[in-house]
């Protein structure tokens, strides 16, 4: 069984995150990805978490906001999520899912929202979306939704 540790992608890491950034998003440069992470956050309300592998190198990522939602109170918001890894990407997806769990239910929020890349629609259907739907996510286009959290 692979063993993995999920923390905070600091800004001595930004640049180790890139290679999974750009898996999921090639069109994304080095000089955006650094702004973008680096940008000065609000803190607690927003941040970039990693997945580390054994070996400690970054296999799997999501950016994230928490936000008040006029149905559901306070929410959080997952965008950029990349999971990547030469042997099996799904462990490491599905640790990137509990720690999205985990971090929703330590910040008190009601519901994740997670926008869906375009791409992901096409493969949804396969592999991904019955990883989502068994952890309670709904494929709500144009994003995943799981309401409530529990």
């Amino acid at each position: 069984m692979r063993a993995f540790s999920i923390r905070p992608v600091t800004a001595d890491l930004v640049e180790q995150a890139f290679p999974v950034v750009q898996a999921a998003a090639p069109e994304v440069t080095l000089e955006q990805w650094r702004a973008y992470a680096t940008g000065s956050p609000e803190e607690g309300a927003t941040g970039l978490t990693g997945v580390f592998n054994e070996q400690d190198y970054i296999v799997g990522l999501f950016a994230y906001q928490c936000e008040q939602h006029l149905h559901y109170g306070r929410i959080l918001r997952i965008c950029h999520l990349a999971a990547v890894d030469l042997i099996d990407a799904e462990p490491v997806l599905l640790a990137l899912l509990q720690a999205i769990d985990d971090l929703a239910q330590s910040r008190g929020c009601g519901a994740i929202l997670m926008a869906t890349p375009s791409n992901y629609m096409k493969v949804a259907a396969h592999w991904l979306h019955p990883l989502f739907a068994a952890r309670g996510y709904l494929l709500d286009n144009p994003q995943i939704r799981k309401v409530p959290i529990s």
